[in-house]
């Protein structure tokens, strides 16, 4: 017989910013004859690959994510029953927490479709400084269809970090859409 399956608990790192990504990829070639060279960390030599990309380094053209306010999904993606009712969704922000943030959100068509499926929600999630974690809910609609597993995206737009009187760019991560799958509870079951 089988031993039972084991839980292991997974550490999730922070996303690193696309230019990170590349220059690593850049740095470490496949097959280099002294070994593997790693990336340089000399700030002189960091650039961002396009206007879009951050270098994550202090120093460099970017900013660190101490830093920046970087908004996130905590899921990339979560699945529901039609019957549920609603959907929670959790974000998080991280980086520079000793000033209050906001961030606004909507939901978009995927194979669901808004108004059939689930209620159009959009808004905007306000962060007190240092609070790091808050939610919102999605109504999903439960129909007699008998229909296909289906899914909408739900996504973060406009971060901001208010400074005073002042408000100044956030920035967006690795999980800034979500997708919500909706489970058909309608499917018939094989006798």
């Amino acid at each position: 017989s089988n031993p039972p399956a084991q839980i292991m608990e997974i550490e999730c790192a922070e996303p690193a910013s696309k230019a990170t990504y590349r220059l690593t990829r850049k740095h470490h070639p496949k097959k280099h004859p002294s070994g593997v060279k790693p990336p340089t960390t000399d700030p002189s030599k960091i650039v961002p690959i396009s206007e879009d990309d951050e270098v994550t380094h202090n120093g460099a053209n970017g900013t660190s994510q101490e830093e920046r306010c970087v908004f996130n999904f905590v899921f990339m993606s979560v699945a529901c029953m039609e019957t549920c009712g609603k959907v929670e969704v959790i974000v998080t922000r991280s980086g520079l927490l000793q000033f209050p943030a906001s961030v606004s959100y909507r939901t978009k068509d995927g194979t669901a479709t808004s108004g059939e499926d689930f209620k159009p929600t959009e808004g905007k999630l306000t962060f007190n400084p240092d609070e790091v974690e808050k939610s919102f809910e999605v109504e999903i609609v439960d129909d007699d269809r008998c229909e296909d597993q289906e899914e909408f995206y739900i996504e973060l737009f406009e971060p901001q970090v208010h400074k005073g009187k002042d408000s100044h760019p956030g920035a967006l991560g690795d999980l800034h859409t979500t997708t919500i799958k909706i489970i058909d509870k309608d499917i018939p079951g094989i006798l």
